[in-house]
């Protein structure tokens, strides 16, 4: 569930760092070269099976996919096993224990099995009042993504992305990622008795289950649009809110300047697409939640 994550841990001062010294070497195993700014060692970088690794004083950070990192790619689900795996290699490998490294950002998603994945992010309309933004490559849309200050969604074709990075996969697969910052998760009910401030924190199981809560409670916070759907005793009053409420310009000055109304026709909107939620979109929700059951006991 974890995928891209930045994490930054307190070392003892290296002599080469200290100095600044414009060449390369090596520490842990690995190669760190120089980047320069304005004629001055800023930092010293190197690369671990895809994970960034960088030296910046006293500071050592470690991010990127730990998906990709112990799986060669992120297209497979990253189970709770895996984090802790990766977790203790991690640690044998750099020589410290990771356990109170600050978490600076994370990302937690799962990928679940499609014939078309177009299907699907095709049909999302609102999310808290936000339409959806489109993500394209080349012209061609792969998926949505929605964003706020707190966080950001996204609900996108992993199949034509994992392409794009010359990498096939045979089967069609759906990428739904939340990026939420700490702050606005540790400030949710859900995590009071569970704050999340360091990696032991997230490799907690109690964690894992909080995180695949809010990403299901998330997605279920979208509204479908599908034109194409009508029941048979839908009203001309029932019709006229189903097409404004589906333009999100007009939506947008109805709410502005005639906000009882509004709240009244959204209401109704919901209403009306209350069955073809159930009937479209149910099924997709519990496949999301029975890979995130899955994730969380493997």
């Amino acid at each position: 569930m974890i995928d891209y994550i930045i994490l930054s841990v307190e070392i003892k001062m290296i002599d080469h760092v200290y100095q600044c010294i414009n060449k390369s070497f090596i520490v842990f195993g690995l190669n760190f070269d120089p980047e320069i700014r304005n004629g001055i060692v800023i930092k010293y970088v190197s690369e671990c099976r895809g994970l960034r690794i960088t030296i910046r004083g006293q500071e050592l950070i470690i991010q990127n996919s730990l998906c990709k990192f112990y799986h060669g790619y992120n297209h497979i689900n990253f189970t709770y096993t895996e984090l802790l795996r990766t977790k203790t290699y991690l640690e044998e490998f750099l020589g410290m224990s990771l356990e109170d490294a600050k978490v600076k950002s994370f990302e937690y998603g799962v990928m679940i099995n499609v014939l078309k994945p177009s299907l699907v992010f095709d049909i999302l309309g609102m999310y808290k009042n936000r339409k959806p933004q489109e993500m394209s490559y080349k012209g061609k849309v792969y998926g949505v993504f929605y964003e706020n200050s707190t966080h950001k969604i996204k609900i996108y074709d992993k199949t034509l992305e994992a392409k794009r990075n010359n990498f096939n996969l045979d089967f069609g697969l759906l990428r739904i990622e939340k990026k939420a910052s700490k702050t606005h998760l540790n400030s949710s009910p859900r995590f009071v008795d569970n704050q999340i401030y360091t990696f032991g924190d997230i490799c907690k199981r109690k964690t894992f289950q909080l995180l695949g809560d809010d990403l299901i409670q998330s997605l279920c916070r979208i509204e479908l649009n599908d034109v194409t759907y009508y029941k048979e005793d839908l009203t001309i009053k029932d019709l006229r809110i189903l097409g404004y409420m589906q333009n999100y310009p007009v939506r947008g000055l109805v709410k502005q300047y005639h906000k009882k109304s509004y709240e009244e026709d959204q209401k109704r909107f919901r209403e009306i697409l209350s069955d073809k939620n159930q009937n479209n979109f149910d099924n997709f929700i519990m496949s999301v939640i029975e890979v995130i059951d899955k994730v969380i006991i493997n």
